[in-house]
């Protein structure tokens, strides 16, 4: 009977020593847990602010390119004469070649009251008369900037550079679509996914460009471009939102990273900490068993 009853106690007392254990080393490990994962949260956030730099820097250097191609156009000296003679058709030739050359999808020649004397699109121009009606006095005023405006769902950013002779004659303006191999090489350079969110005015939603799969692209779109985190097969993806001021509706840069590859370093310390916990559980067991 006492032997009975003090196996029984024995047992009470290893049990309530293994639970008090287990529950202050769980509590350790949720705590730990929660760490690495603030900790990752941090960690990404200050990447994603040099990623957002990067971003702007990358439009900022494709918007000098085209500067550049533009200053050379107007200085073209048959372009030049083309201009002053007259000649229609070989203005839009020079503007089609040249634009092809450097990458431009739309150029067009003003005359010095902003009004489109040749244009060339990918589409059909008058869908581009619009925008560059709004466009133009703003990079007239800031020579040296760009400007993001939306073309049939499509953003392209536009600068514009003055053709002088030796006064000025006219305005040479220039596009590009903000496109896929835009987003590939911010992917490559830093190994973030980019989404381009676009909000016509009409209040439509799109995501034209992005290196997401379609699943998650269509998440964005569901969310009306409004995203702070996204589920994804690679985990949780923290996002940050770069707006782009345009004209002819809205436009936001997507920056996302995972969380999944910021933590994964530590998931080996983790389990390491589990199977410490687990062999100090047993061991402890044996001891209070041997004790008692």
């Amino acid at each position: 009977m006492w032997r009975i009853l003090g196996r029984s106690l024995i047992l009470r007392l290893v049990g309530v020593s293994l639970l008090l254990l287990l529950i202050v080393q769980l509590a350790g490990f949720a705590v730990v847990r929660a760490s690495i994962e603030r900790n990752a949260r941090s960690q990404i956030a200050r990447q994603l602010d040099v990623d957002e730099n990067v971003w702007l820097r990358l439009l900022e250097q494709n918007a000098e390119r085209l500067r550049q191609g533009s200053a050379l156009l107007a200085a073209d000296y048959g372009f030049r004469s083309a201009v002053h003679s007259g000649d229609e058709e070989t203005i839009q030739s020079v503007l089609e070649n040249h634009g092809e050359r450097i990458g431009a999808a739309a150029t067009a020649l003003l005359d010095t009251n902003m009004a489109y004397r040749a244009l060339t699109a990918p589409s059909s121009a008058q869908a581009f008369i619009p925008t560059l009606e709004q466009v133009a006095p703003q990079l007239a005023r800031s020579p040296q900037g760009s400007q993001i405006a939306v073309v049939d769902g499509v953003p392209y950013q536009f600068v514009m550079v003055p053709m002088r002779a030796p006064v000025l004659v006219g305005w040479v303006l220039m596009g590009f679509p903000l496109d896929q191999a835009l987003a590939d090489e911010m992917r490559r350079l830093l190994s973030v996914q980019v989404a381009l969110v676009v909000q016509e005015a009409d209040g439509r939603v799109t995501v034209p460009v992005s290196t997401l799969p379609a699943t998650l692209r269509d998440q964005i779109v569901a969310q009306g471009g409004q995203v702070d985190e996204i589920d994804s097969p690679d985990g949780v993806l923290l996002s940050r939102s770069s707006p782009l001021p345009s004209v002819n509706g809205q436009v936001q840069a997507l920056l996302l990273r995972s969380v999944d590859a910021v933590v994964a370093p530590y998931r080996q310390l983790q389990l390491l900490l589990a199977f410490i916990t687990a062999c100090g559980v047993l061991l402890f067991a044996l001891g209070s068993g041997l004790m008692a």
